[in-house]
This record gives structure tokens, C-alpha cells and sequence, in this order.
């Protein structure tokens, strides 16, 4: 289930990456900073001067890339937090803990949530959301009826980016503690900082 979440979000990754790579190879082909054959070829000739007539400074252009992709991949992890949060607030349900077996935490969070989102129902964020959709979850729990919901908009208000300290909090009012315990010590994770610090020291020590 959560599994699928993770692979759509390197999913997403992946295509950031693919059109940094396309973006720099255009770059190469319209800077001519390398031959290649089809230089000899009309179509390509034609195609080069139909590009070469609005092309941007090249050290801005790397720039929009790189801005681009942080602001893109920033989008792709809040969104994987947000659906793993989701999908983790319907599932609860059906573990078969009733709503006042669940932690108070999240009860808690709950309940100020929905207030929240009583006062907010105007906002266009909340457009797809009725006065009934937003309480009756509520309802169902704090009335002992089985099939309670947890509305997963009432678990999502955060108004930072999601660094260490906010990610922590947000997953914990859902149920979700120690959570950066468990993403320090994830596998993906070790390897990533791994390979970052090895090149990093790499450029250090060719520099010197």
C-alpha cells in the first residue's frame, strides 16, 4: 500500500531528472560544445537556428533548471507525505481501534482540525468539502459508531515547509511517531547521504 506511494514519488524524480538531462543537452547541441554527425544535416542546421533565436544566457538558463527542479521535487515529496498521511488516517479505522481507544493526540488533532476547517470552509482549498462531510466523521467517533472516519484535511494543516521538526509533528498527530528515527535509519536513506558525502569529499580532495 504505502510501498506504491513511495515508488510514485521516485517516479516523479526520475522525470525531474530526465529533463534536467534533456534541458543540458540542448544546451550542449545549441552551444556547440561537442560534434556530433548530424551537424552536417540540413534538418538539424535548420532546427539550430529556429532554436538559436531566443536561446537564454546559459548560466541563467542552468539556474531556472535548477530552480525549477528544487521547487518540483519539494512538490513531489509534500505530496507523498500528504498521501502517506492520508492513506495512513483511513486505514486506522479498519484496525478495528475504536475512536476513543485512539491516542489523544490524534483525537485531539482531530477535533482542532475540524474546527479549523469549519472556520476555513469558504477557502477554495476546501470547495470539494460539505458542512456534513467535515463533522461526520467527528460524529461517528465521538458517538461510538464503528465505522468512524478520520477526514484526512483536518490532519494536513501546516504552514512551513516540511523540515525535520514539522515533518516529525505533522506524521505524529496522525499516529506516526519517531518518524525520523525510522527515515535516518532506512536503507535508501544511508545510501543516499552516503554517496553525497563520498562526492563531496571527492571534489574536496581533487580541488586540493
Amino acid at each position: 500500500m504505502f510501498q506504491k506511494l513511495l515508488q510514485q514519488a521516485k517516479d516523479n524524480i526520475s522525470t525531474v531528472r530526465s529533463v534536467i538531462k534533456t534541458n543540458e543537452n540542448l544546451r550542449v547541441i545549441l552551444l556547440n560544445e561537442r560534434k556530433t554527425e548530424l551537424q552536417e544535416s540540413e534538418d538539424y542546421i535548420e532546427l539550430l537556428d529556429l532554436l538559436q533565436k531566443d536561446i537564454p544566457n546559459t548560466k541563467e538558463w542552468r539556474i531556472y533548471d535548477h530552480c525549477a527542479a528544487v521547487t518540483k521535487v519539494y512538490a513531489i515529496y509534500e505530496n507523498f507525505v500528504e498521501d502517506l498521511i492520508r492513506d495512513w488516517l483511513r486505514l486506522l479505522p479498519e484496525l478495528g481501534t475504536s475512536y476513543d481507544n485512539l491516542e489523544d493526540r490524534i483525537r485531539n488533532t482531530h477535533q482542532l482540525g475540524v474546527g479549523r476547517m469549519l472556520l476555513d470552509l469558504n477557502k477554495n482549498r476546501y470547495k470539494h468539502l460539505s458542512v456534513k462531510d467535515v463533522i461526520n466523521g467527528l460524529h461517528l467517533g465521538v458517538n461510538n459508531i464503528h465505522r468512524y472516519e478520520l477526514l484526512p484535511d483536518a490532519f494536513l494543516f501546516h504552514e512551513q515547509n516540511l523540515r525535520r521538526e514539522i515533518l516529525d509533528k505533522l506524521l505524529a498527530d496522525a499516529g506516526i511517531s519517531n518518524s525520523w528515527t525510522w527515515i535516518t535509519r532506512h536503507k535508501s536513506m544511508k545510501n543516499f547521504i552516503e554517496e553525497i558525502r563520498g562526492s563531496i569529499l571527492l571534489k574536496v580532495s581533487l580541488m586540493n
